[in-house]
């Protein structure tokens, strides 16, 4: 009877843990690629959890709950790295660099997983693996501690200072290093303390969030953006006439507003800010005028081609939109 009650509370943890993680992924407005980090962050810890509970009440369990334990383990610290690196560094953006990160570090432990199984190397995974997969998660975790740093420092001198945003980001960091430390004791005590423990955690943060719903504000909506500064915004129109003039990325028919921006690290939002506030002009207008005056210049040094060669050489992507732009 025991056995069935440690078994169920090790267990609910989980189980509202992995329905929450879907809600995350596919429930919560606005979509955007920083809520999806976040799902798949509780979504890995909630694998990880659940392979150790398994085990734990059932040892025969298949092997590859075991090695999905193990990956997931391996993914936890970069989701969360990335999560909070997008949080505070990149107004809630996850960049390219970001995505090849992730990218990277999956298609890794995949090859592994496929060419090294668990169910025929179980040594490599119980020793090594282990071992690198806990190390990393601690690199992963003081690199995170970076980003947090400074909203401790707020916390200790002013905590009124503190925005809802800050509040969450504090409570999920405390929250992993909790369930990280949890698991390091299970190891040196009974290996079912991690899944008790990691349902103790999420309970109480819930709690802690449900409690302080008005302070604490998860998914938030997009923030009103500030004026960009003069010196800024010098430098992104440097960088901006530098890809239109030398790089001639209007000559793209399908070139949208977020394609410019990635260029310049930057939000599409805060690009189209930028050419609103300093040039006073759509993306599409600024665009159009590099092409019209593209499509002069061609018109002058090529009068064998036709109007319409020249509109789609210019970076129109029909012969209608060309013409209503003569």
């Amino acid at each position: 009877m025991s056995h069935q009650i440690l078994f169920f509370f090790s267990a609910l943890g989980v189980f509202n843990g992995l329905l929450l993680s879907v809600y995350f992924l596919l429930g919560v407005r606005p979509k955007r690629l920083v809520n999806y980090c976040l799902g798949f962050l509780l979504l890995m810890i909630c694998i990880r959890v659940g392979a150790s509970c398994f085990y734990f009440f059932k040892k025969d369990i298949p092997k590859i709950i075991i090695q999905s334990g193990f990956i997931a383990n391996f993914l936890i610290g970069p989701f969360l790295f990335v999560y909070l690196k997008s949080h505070i560094k990149f107004e809630k953006q996850i960049f390219k660099t970001d995505k090849i990160h992730i990218g990277v570090l999956i298609l890794l432990i995949t090859i592994f997983s496929v060419v090294f199984p668990f169910s025929k190397h179980p040594k490599i995974w119980n020793f090594f693996i282990r071992y690198y997969i806990h190390g990393t998660l601690t690199i992963y975790l003081i690199l995170s501690a970076k980003f947090i740093k400074p909203i401790v420092i707020k916390i200790i001198n002013n905590r009124k200072m503190l925005t809802s945003e800050n509040r969450w980001l504090v409570i999920l960091f405390a929250a992993n290093v909790l369930i990280t430390l949890g698991f390091v004791i299970s190891l040196k005590t009974t290996y079912v303390f991690g899944p008790i423990w990691f349902s103790l955690v999420f309970y109480i943060t819930i709690g802690y969030l449900l409690f302080n719903k008005k302070k604490i504000v998860v998914f938030q909506k997009e923030p009103a953006l500030k004026k960009i500064k003069d010196a800024e915004a010098l430098i992104l129109l440097n960088k901006l006439k530098k890809l239109m003039e030398k790089e001639k990325l209007y000559k793209k028919s399908n070139l949208k507003l977020n394609d410019v921006a990635k260029e310049l690290n930057i939000t599409s939002n805060r690009l189209s800010q930028l050419l609103n506030e300093n040039i006073g002009k759509s993306f599409t207008l600024f665009l159009n005028e590099y092409r019209i005056k593209e499509a002069k210049q061609l018109l002058i040094n090529y009068n064998k081609f036709t109007i319409e060669a020249i509109g789609y050489e210019a970076g129109f992507s029909s012969k209608s939109s060309f013409f209503c732009h003569l």
